[in-house]
């Protein structure tokens, strides 16, 4: 979690690189709502990374379910939007090892 500090060098960090104004006021109202800002290009991801949250195993995501879910969203096949999973993926797995 931010600081107050540390909000307001990220709200005037992405005003200077020209965020869009929507950006700059989600960032303003993400501490008083406790929100978390998901970039519209990661939506489908994280999307698709909640929508599997029964299909983990011990070694990682199921990827027979991975595909099945991927095709209910009209995802499949998406390399761009797997490779993100599989880039969060082994941010889970990271943790569970470091736990």
């Amino acid at each position: 979690m931010q600081s107050h500090g540390d909000q307001d060098t990220a709200q005037e960090d992405l005003a200077a690189w020209n965020a869009p104004d929507a950006v700059v006021a989600a960032m303003a109202r993400s501490e008083e709502e406790d929100a978390c800002i998901v970039w519209p290009e990661n939506e489908g991801v994280l999307r698709l990374f909640l929508r599997l949250q029964t299909a983990w195993r011990d070694t990682g995501l199921d990827y027979p379910s991975v595909r099945v879910v991927m095709e209910s969203l009209g995802r499949w096949p998406d390399d761009d939007c797997f490779a993100d999973l599989q880039a969060m993926e082994y941010a889970v797995l990271d943790e569970w090892r470091s736990e």
